[in-house]
């Protein structure tokens, strides 16, 4: 939502997930975001994922997307 983006709930949102998956002892996280979506991409860049490959025509209308990954561990 508009509204929301750039106050910093994403970003909250994300590092909450990947402290619960740290506590679970999850070694790696991975991701898909489309190759399009730069504020998305920037936001995962900004909490420490990487672009490690694309997925050519990943969405229903033939968009590719990114993988993306972070280590945990």
């Amino acid at each position: 939502m508009p509204e929301f983006r750039t106050v910093g709930v994403g970003y909250a949102l994300v590092q909450q997930a990947i402290a619960a998956m740290i506590a679970r002892r999850v070694d790696e996280c991975y991701l898909e975001v489309r190759v399009s979506n730069y504020p998305a991409i920037n936001l995962y860049k900004k909490l420490g994922f990487q672009i490690a490959r694309t997925i050519p025509r990943y969405y229903f209308d033939a968009s590719d997307a990114y993988v993306m990954s972070k280590i945990l561990s």
